[in-house]
């Protein structure tokens, strides 16, 4: 999605891929990612559970709130777009 968005607008989808393609993104969406002892996240960078980084809890769900924000808002958006007409199905 963020690659039409980019085909789009260049500025725009730039923008919004800082702020939604976060280090975390890929392990979210691939479930590579675990809990551990003392409020501690890790994921890591693919299914191997290579290149492991570790996040204190409270940043974690920082990130995924954030990133849940920003998504939810694009959404709306695009619904109140195609209701207005300016796309065709």
């Amino acid at each position: 999605m963020l690659h039409a968005i980019e085909d789009m607008s260049s500025s725009l989808g730039q923008r919004l891929k800082a702020i939604v393609d976060t280090e975390i993104r890929n392990s979210l969406a691939h479930g590579t990612f675990w809990f551990g002892k003392g409020g501690k996240v890790f994921w890591a960078t693919n299914s191997y559970l290579e290149d492991v980084t570790e996040m204190p809890l409270y940043k974690f769900w920082m990130e995924i709130k954030n990133m849940n924000i920003i998504s939810i808002a694009f959404i709306e958006v695009l619904i109140s777009k195609m209701r207005a007409g300016y796309f065709k199905i």
